[in-house]
């Protein structure tokens, strides 16, 4: 394992019990809040464990800021924006390897039950795909046994994988870093038999870092990327 990568792991492995345990502001503060405040403010934080996040092929943070229109934006340093994605804000990280990412607990998912929810993920990624060529959304969330990628390009989702307590959503061709994998497809007549059970790949949060980092970056590797700015942006998506 490469160096820097054990200690943001163990960092991350706290990152879902701060939506079990996270606390209200007149109790004690999470386990993975606690954490976060202790690490070096103006120094990269990992992330990736049970979030979701969107990887924007651009370096202009200005232009992207604008195309967000994000409510409530400010300035934010590498703590106060991680800790912000728990809060109902995104973070806009420092362009890191030709792309921008954008972390939140609470942005809109493509496996999502809620329709409004899930065509509100496809919008967005597409808008942004359409502004900056392509654009990319992950998540892996162990409280709903999920894991999804996302890819558009010009404007128009490419491929889609998403699995949600053994229902997947599949759509267009698999990328070559999915060459190789038989994914679990709920939709073929192969998984009425159990043989198909214990041969198909279902995808967990490795999987998903996997995928992240051959399209773009893997967010845990943040933090061995040098020279990296130390402030971001932080705001709320507008729902409508």
């Amino acid at each position: 394992m490469k160096k820097g990568i054990l200690p943001c792991l163990m960092l991350l492995l706290f990152t879902g019990f701060s939506c079990l345990f996270g606390q209200t502001e007149s109790e004690e503060k999470s386990i993975w809040e606690q954490l976060i405040e202790k690490r070096n403010p103006l120094k990269p934080i990992g992330f990736g464990f049970d979030s979701e996040w969107i990887a924007v092929k651009t370096t202009e943070t200005e232009k992207l800021l604008q195309v967000l229109d994000l409510k409530n934006l400010e300035k934010s340093n590498w703590v106060e924006g991680t800790l912000k994605t728990n809060k109902g804000y995104v973070f806009v990280l420092p362009p890191v390897g030709g792309w921008i990412l954008i972390s939140s607990f609470d942005l809109p998912s493509p496996d999502s039950r809620d329709e409004k929810e899930a065509s509100r993920s496809r919008a967005l990624l597409n808008q942004l795909s359409k502004s900056f060529g392509e654009a990319q959304m992950f998540g892996s969330l162990r409280s709903s046994s999920s894991a999804f990628w996302m890819k558009s390009v010009n404007g128009s989702i490419e491929r889609l994988y998403s699995i949600v307590r053994n229902h997947s959503t599949i759509e267009g061709k698999p990328t070559p870093v999915e060459a190789s994998w038989t994914l679990f497809d709920s939709s073929s007549p192969d998984a009425e038999t159990d043989e198909y059970w214990f041969s198909a790949l279902s995808p967990d949060m490795e999987t998903v870092m996997e995928v992240a980092e051959s399209w773009s970056i893997n967010p845990l590797k943040v933090e061995t990327y040098k020279g990296l700015a130390e402030y971001g942006y932080t705001g709320i998506l507008k729902k409508e």
